[in-house]
Parts: C-alpha cells; structure tokens; sequence
C-alpha cells in the first residue's frame, strides 16, 4: 500500500503502462468514495420520516425480517425502520440492507426517485462531494479516460447525484428493480452491484477487458479493485485495507481526502458497516 495525493495519484496513473488485457476505464464507486456520505441511507431516511413508502413494499420487507428471524408488524414504515436497526446490530445482512434501501420505493415511479435524489443533494449532499472528486473525474476524461460510476445505492438515485460531474446516464449503474411500466417493482434486478456484481456490471461496459483504474472504499468494491490495474482505495475501510493487502499486496493506493467542496474535513471510517 502507497499513500498517495491528487497529483501523485494522477501522476501515477498517466504512467500506466499500456497492457492489451485492460481498457482505459475508470470506475467510481458512488457513496464515500465521490463523496463523504451515504446517498441510498439519506434518501431512505427523508422518506421514512416523512412517511412516503407504500404498501407495495410490504411483502418483501417481511421477507427480509423473516430472513432476520424478527416477525413483520404489517405496517410498512415500522417494518422499514426496524430492518434499519436490525442491521445496525449486526442481524441483517448487507445483501438485504441493499434490498431494504432499493425495495422501498416499490410502487414509486422512476421520477418521483429522482427528484427524492436533488432533495438530498439539495440538503446537504451537494456539499459533501469530496474537493479531489471533480478535479479527479475531469483530469482522466481529458486524459481519454472512459468514466463509470457503480453503486449499491439505488439506480436512479446515483444517476441522478452524478449528473453534475458529467458522467453519462448510460455508464452509471446503482441496485435496480424491474419496472413495471414506469413504477419501480419489488423484485430486484441481478447483478446486485456488490461484491461481484459490480464486475458484472463493468463487463456490460468494457466486455471482457478489465479497468486500468478503480476507486472504492468499502470490501464490496473489492472484486472490481483487485482487477483492476491500479485499485485506489478512498478513504478505505478496515476490511478494505486487510483485503487488499493479502491480494493486491504493495500495488494499490491509498486516497485520503482532505476536505469535502462544503469545507468539512473528511474522518478516516473505523467500520466496514456499508452503512454507519
């Protein structure tokens, strides 16, 4: 593991040699690593305190308690914020913290998650951008990078956050349901974008070639960086850097933001809880 800053970091990467097996790609990770926060777990709570969910949602938050070994009350909120808790105490997985944060929205439609993503960014998440994340994103599109974005927030959550940076609707991908029409369902979509679902996801962007450069934070975006040619960890958890150091050792690097475009200092994570 190397400490690197912005422009070290870039350095590095304008050094990469040329190999014929990766694509001059660069993914993002969404939540902590373009910014100092968690969209999907922001926009979840807006929602649960204002009471926004729908019945629609219901059968599969009592799935996800029942896999927890806890009883469904039947009233969607109470079960919503009880999967939330459940997982702060260690009963949920991260898998159905995933779900709890997707499958939520059933019965919503595409735009009504979208405008719930400019509430948040509104809010406050506009300015927990990290100040390297623009910087970052526009120094390797000028240096003919291809730029994606892949999360386990929701879909059209993450489309909608990084609109601002320039990224292409297409090259962005968050955890997805199917549509049923223009309302979101309650089945999931697979690949869920964790772990190695986030490699599939970047094969429907560069086929069978893997990214010259990857960045991420938490050990669900471990598959991705340990194929990538260079892994950047940003701001990276606990686990992440464990990981990291028994497969990728003394090749990857380590991004410690400074500040985030509001001014606040970034804190180092003491968790590998996706969500904390």
């Amino acid at each position: 593991m190397k400490d690197v800053d912005f422009s070290s970091l870039l350095a590095e990467i304008h050094a990469l040699p040329d190999d014929p097996a990766f694509a001059k790609a660069a993914v993002f990770d969404a939540d902590h690593t373009l910014w100092a926060g968690d969209l999907g777990d922001e926009a979840f709570l807006i929602a649960l305190a204002e009471k926004r969910f729908r019945a629609e949602a219901q059968p599969r938050l009592g799935e996800i308690l029942a896999r927890g070994g806890q009883p469904a009350s039947g009233d969607v909120h109470t079960d919503a914020a009880r999967i939330h808790a459940l997982y702060k105490e260690g009963h949920i997985s991260e898998r159905d913290m995933i779900a709890l944060e997707l499958v939520c929205y059933a019965g919503w439609t595409v735009d009504e998650v979208r405008e719930l993503a400019k509430e948040v960014l509104a809010g406050g998440l506009e300015a927990q951008f990290h100040s390297e994340a623009e910087p970052l994103v526009r120094a390797l599109e000028q240096h003919g990078f291809s730029l994606h974005v892949v999360s386990g927030s929701a879909h059209w959550l993450v489309q909608a956050a990084v609109e601002s940076l320039g990224i292409p609707a297409e090259h962005v991908l968050g955890a997805r349901v199917h549509l049923d029409g223009a309302r979101l369902s309650d089945r999931l979509a697979e690949p869920l974008t964790f772990w190695e679902g986030k490699m599939a996801a970047i094969e429907s962007w560069i086929g069978p070639k893997r990214p010259k450069v990857v960045f991420g934070d938490s050990a669900g975006d471990l598959a991705m960086l340990e194929a990538a040619q260079l892994p950047v960890a940003v701001n990276p958890r606990p686990g992440l850097v464990k990981a990291l150091d028994e497969r990728r050792p003394g090749s990857w690097r380590r991004l410690l933001p400074g500040t985030t475009v509001g001014g606040h200092t970034v804190t180092q994570h003491e968790t590998d809880r996706i969500v904390v």
